[in-house]
């Protein structure tokens, strides 16, 4: 185990070699990680679209995991959160705009489970 002094004089010669990671250059958008975080989002919430319309069709939860959901619209509140807090850039658009698309499938979640428990057909049951 690595105590705290070992670990800043480590830090510190990282440092004094320059393995220190260079200042993020600025451009017309803002930071340079920006746009990667961006990409990073748009793959990640590619996928909810398509969610949604299996959704809406299928008229049934099957396949679909609440929690998971859930988990993901926290994380994307942590994002917004950051955003706001620590790093303001236009990058926390892509979080506000999926929030709400993963919001929008979890309400279709909940109406697909109120239609399967009116019909009657508890699928999760054991």
């Amino acid at each position: 185990m690595v105590d705290g002094a070992t670990l800043e004089r480590l830090c510190g010669l990282l440092v004094h070699r320059g393995f220190e990671s260079p200042p993020l250059r600025q451009n017309r958008w803002g930071r340079e990680m920006g746009l990667f975080e961006f990409l990073m989002l748009f793959c990640f919430g590619f996928s909810w679209p398509f969610s949604i319309m299996k959704s809406l069709r299928s008229r049934s939860t099957q396949g679909k995991s609440f929690v998971f959901m859930l988990m993901v619209e926290l994380g994307y509140v942590f994002g917004i959160v950051h955003k706001v807090l620590y790093s303001k850039d236009w990058v926390v658009w892509a979080y506000v705009v999926l929030f709400f698309v993963v919001a929008v499938d979890i309400a279709l979640y909940l109406r697909n489970w109120h239609f399967e428990h009116v019909a009657g057909k508890d699928i999760h049951a054991a």
